[in-house]
């Protein structure tokens, strides 16, 4: 019998004019223009003017699962020249302010630099109020100081949703970072990747300015930049929500023929957790089309070990654990059931 598949009906409430949204760019200008006057959402003025250090092109547009709002263009940081654009939004001094960006390392640099900070006013800093740094493929963060003092993992190959908070608190105001997160568009936020700054008694008068900052030799994408006052302003969602993370996937590491049946065994699942062993005389069904044959759970290590018995009929099958409710699983290996 075949197990149903759940389809969830999500209502979506979008964020009110509560919200503070202060800052939006999806760099849709025309090529090789940033900070072009007319182009685009936001003002791009101090600093330098539009150079090849940092571009806007077509070929480097990032999307993220579930974010609202990509566009197809974004921005590019290459070569090794000093570059930075400033862009204006209305002053904050108390609350909290946020910032993310869509990341993509292509060539890692070899120094930590400033890429993405928040400053009061337009004059740049080695030592912003909030600067996040790229130091190769690790993310750092820092409060007031020319290095990061804190560094997020190593990110790995593709694109990252990056969003950053500073908080204006009584005390010693805080800084956190968080790298991937799994709940948008909502104010319930995760917890933070890392946090730095409360040891610090520096503080921000205000804060009225994003900065872009190219410094080292390397060659980064960015996109979808957004400031806000809240974290729904700067991680609208489209509806749909991250995939989760896999780390791993169930594998078979052992099949035999016995005389009581197929007998499989496999790890690389999750501790305790379901599954399903399902099969199909067909490999190019659709999953919901698959038989299942079992029903069954990891052990403590993620292993398991099945037996399917085998009718002397039986045709040529082939076999796929299922992992929750329509997950894709991994490529089905073939097995003759003879």
């Amino acid at each position: 019998k075949m197990k149903p598949f759940v389809i969830l009906a999500v209502s979506v409430a979008l964020a009110t004019a509560a919200n503070a949204q202060l800052l939006t760019e999806h760099f849709a200008y025309p090529a090789a223009s940033l900070g072009a006057s007319g182009s685009g959402d936001a003002i791009w003025t101090g600093g330098d003017s539009p150079s090849t250090a940092i571009t806007v092109s077509t070929n480097v547009a990032l999307t993220y699962p579930g974010l609202f709002g990509a566009t197809n263009s974004g921005v590019i940081f290459t070569g090794g020249t000093f570059k930075k654009k400033a862009a204006p939004f209305t002053a904050q001094s108390n609350g909290t302010v946020f910032v993310s960006f869509l990341l993509n390392v292509q060539t890692a640099g070899n120094t930590a630099k400033l890429l993405v900070y928040l400053q009061n006013g337009n004059s740049a800093s080695s030592s912003p109020p909030l600067g996040i740094y790229l130091n190769g493929s690790t993310i750092g963060l820092a409060k007031f100081a020319s290095t990061p003092a804190t560094n997020a993992p190593t990110l790995s190959a593709g694109t990252h949703l990056i969003v950053a908070r500073y908080q204006f608190l009584a005390g010693n105001d805080q800084l956190d970072l968080w790298v991937d997160p799994a709940s948008l568009g909502t104010n319930t936020i995760p917890g933070a990747t890392i946090t730095t700054g409360t040891a610090s008694s520096s503080a921000a008068a205000e804060l009225s300015y994003v900065f872009l900052n190219h410094a080292v030799s390397q060659t980064v994408w960015l996109d979808e930049l957004r400031v806000g006052t809240s974290w729904a302003d700067v991680t609208p969602t489209d509806g749909t929500t991250p995939p989760p993370v896999v780390t791993s996937r169930p594998v078979f590491t052992s099949i035999i023929n016995s005389p009581v049946g197929l007998v499989m065994q496999g790890t690389n699942g999750t501790a305790n957790g379901a599954f399903d062993l399902i099969a199909s005389a067909n490999v190019t069904l659709p999953l919901n089309l698959w038989n299942d044959v079992s029903a069954e759970n990891f052990d403590a290590s993620g292993n398991f070990i099945l037996t399917n018995p085998i009718a002397p009929s039986a045709p040529l099958l082939f076999y796929r654990v299922r992992v929750g409710s329509g997950t894709p699983p991994p490529v089905a290996p073939n097995i003759t059931a003879n």
